[in-house]
């Protein structure tokens, strides 16, 4: 879970990064850029919130678990 969090975070930087990198242009590849970065923004990323509130709990159930049971 941290990891895909984590994820998420590192691509809507990414995302970032190429959202400010189109500049005032206004052909078609940087409007798509943009209209991207929008949808992970809005989609996407509020995602982690979760992530992260369940990884701040510091439950240890997954931690509990024996190898002998599988």
């Amino acid at each position: 879970m941290y990891l895909e969090a984590a994820g998420h975070v590192v691509v809507g930087w990414i995302w970032l990064e190429q959202f400010l990198a189109t500049g005032d242009g206004d052909d078609v590849l940087r409007q798509g850029k943009r209209q991207a970065c929008r949808y992970f923004y809005r989609y996407e990323l509020p995602c982690t919130a979760v992530q992260f509130d369940l990884l701040a709990r510091l439950d240890t159930t997954t931690l509990g678990t024996d190898d002998t049971w599988f």
